[in-house]
């Protein structure tokens, strides 16, 4: 993507292709990658029309994907400081038999006493640890106090999915709009919050009515996230579209 952008302020063409969606090479050898071979193929798919062209996103597109990848990393950084105390309890035996990180699991935990005097001081650092990161996950603005991760399909960006399980998982509550949320659509045009209130009172509507269904929670959310992507589609086209 940095070669497409100083590329557009010259006189030459440039056309980025996505490489997921190249051939693999018939002959023997043909995974060994060199430049002039890579050339070679690169310019005969190009002739033949077999590159699969994608679409360069602006300084703005790429300044609204910063925040997202930070809370991504504090989300990873959350899990693992998790997985690493969860870790170390079940070493030693120690098991909640609840649901965890709840505030009854943080009163378990607190209270927790071990022979070694040593011992104490994981689980305390790991209680700090992962306070800080959920704050930090919690600044960068979550979709909800509780988060379930799930696929939606494996093609794709994995963020985008990973964002419409988190969105469908809240339409679990009842529909409504937030203190935050208020402020936060403040700046917004009448017709996305518009079609933001229609779309959240359809699908928790949805949600429940799949709940009572006996379907399991994993297979509702799915169907949500899906109905989700197209109502991110309808919100995209009220947007001004870029001058090319």
């Amino acid at each position: 993507m940095r070669l497409r952008h100083p590329e557009a302020t010259r006189r030459c063409r440039a056309r980025p292709c996505g490489g997921g969606a190249l051939p693999d090479p018939p002959q023997a050898g043909g995974r060994i990658e060199t430049d002039r071979r890579d050339a070679i193929n690169l310019a005969g798919l190009h002739r033949a029309g077999a590159l699969t062209g994608v679409r360069v996103p602006d300084p703005a597109h790429e300044a609204t994907r910063d925040p997202v990848r930070a809370r991504l990393a504090a989300v990873r950084s959350l899990r693992q400081a998790r997985q690493q105390l969860s870790g170390f309890l079940l070493r030693h035996g120690c098991h909640h038999g609840r649901p965890a990180w709840t505030r009854m699991h943080r009163r378990w935990l607190a209270g927790l006493r071990f022979e070694q005097r040593a011992h104490p001081i994981v689980p305390g650092d790991g209680i700090a640890t992962i306070e800080a990161a959920t704050d930090r996950r919690d600044r960068l603005v979550s979709s909800g106090g509780t988060r379930r991760q799930g696929g939606v399909t494996k093609a794709g960006n994995a963020t985008a999915r990973r964002m419409l399980i988190e969105a469908a998982w809240s339409c679990r509550f009842p529909a409504k709009i937030g203190r935050e949320q208020l402020l936060r659509q403040e700046t917004l045009p009448k017709p996305i919050r518009d079609i933001a209130w229609k779309a959240q009172v359809r699908l928790c509507g949805r949600y429940r009515r799949l709940s009572r269904n006996a379907k399991p929670a994993t297979t509702v959310t799915t169907a949500i996230a899906r109905e989700l992507a197209g109502v991110v589609r309808a919100v995209a086209c009220q947007l001004p579209r870029p001058a090319s």
